[in-house]
């Protein structure tokens, strides 16, 4: 049987795709680099007005003058993209917010943080009566919201951060830059801690934090963390980059990783069986740590 002459062959362009996606995702992940990637393709998609106007002004002069609007439109948008505020560009971020809620008695805390397009520094210091305080930068297009409440003898703190959404549910938000989230936690206290992260790279030093519980749900971007020693469990839910788990040498600690897209990196302070890893000094008791890992690698590390 011989095949129609004359008829045209689809072409089947999802292979394409795939490919196109996994390479972009794989060179962010190596060059560490996709906090960049993410932010200027952010940032291009919000310029969609101004094909709107191009498509426009080409149709009114009939196609004459293709070349010079298209050229003139891609000039506009490398200006909104990349030119200071002052120059008319998006590039930049809101204003700078001081964050600090004070404990006022309580003996505990609870702490949410609900993050945008952003990267998030968390620390902690013991000389503090603040369960959290710190700076945010929301990224231009955002709103960022604080509030707090009194439940017996629990403080629950609630950090997020909302898109300013324009006309059609789209705006203008995200740029090329990102927001800053540079925040300390109080180390006088128990604290149950729960993260999520939209796009952005999240550093987490949490060591001296006694913490309770901690849940992080993580979005696009690398996420660095290091949990302190105790008795309580830890959630981390995978999305898109590199998770590296950093726990402090001689705790004890056991660490269940369900992976996605990618592998694990253990170093030799660790004992593997099957998807279960645990230090020398655990036995049963101590730090529970559940990953699900998305699309990337996941390294396990032991910090002094």
């Amino acid at each position: 049987m011989t095949q129609e002459s004359g008829k045209p062959r689809r072409t089947n362009y999802l292979p394409y795709i795939l490919i196109g996606i996994g390479a972009v995702i794989l060179l962010g992940n190596i060059t560490g680099g996709f906090t960049a990637l993410r932010n200027v393709f952010l940032g291009v998609l919000s310029l969609w007005p101004i094909v709107l106007i191009a498509v426009g002004v080409d149709l009114l002069t009939s196609g004459k003058h293709r070349a010079i609007v298209a050229a003139a439109a891609v000039v506009v948008g490398l200006v909104m993209l990349f030119a200071p505020p002052g120059m008319g560009g998006m590039r930049g971020s809101g204003d700078p917010q001081d964050v600090r809620f004070a404990l006022e008695g309580a003996s505990r805390a609870e702490v949410s943080i609900d993050l945008g397009v952003a990267d998030l520094t968390l620390g902690s210091r013991t000389v503090t009566g603040d369960v959290v305080t710190g700076t945010v930068i929301p990224s231009r297009g955002e709103r960022f919201e604080a509030s707090s409440r009194r439940s017996g003898q629990t403080l629950e703190v609630d950090l997020r951060s909302r898109n300013a959404r324009g006309w059609f549910g789209f705006g203008m938000g995200g740029g090329v830059g990102g927001g800053i989230w540079d925040l300390t936690l109080s180390e006088r206290v128990p604290i149950r801690l729960e993260i999520d992260s939209g796009v952005g790279e999240s550093r987490l030093d949490l060591r001296g934090v006694q913490l309770t519980a901690f849940d992080l749900d993580a979005g696009v971007g690398n996420v660095d963390l290091v949990l302190p020693n105790g008795n309580y469990t830890a959630r981390i839910d995978g999305g898109v980059g590199t998770i590296t788990l950093r726990l402090p040498q001689g705790i004890a600690a056991m660490v269940r990783v369900d992976t996605g897209l990618g592998g694990v990196d253990a170093d030799a302070s660790y004992q593997r069986s099957g998807d279960t890893y645990t230090t020398a000094t655990y036995a049963g008791s101590g730090l529970r740590v559940d990953i699900s890992a998305g699309v990337g690698q996941v390294r396990l590390e032991t910090v002094r």
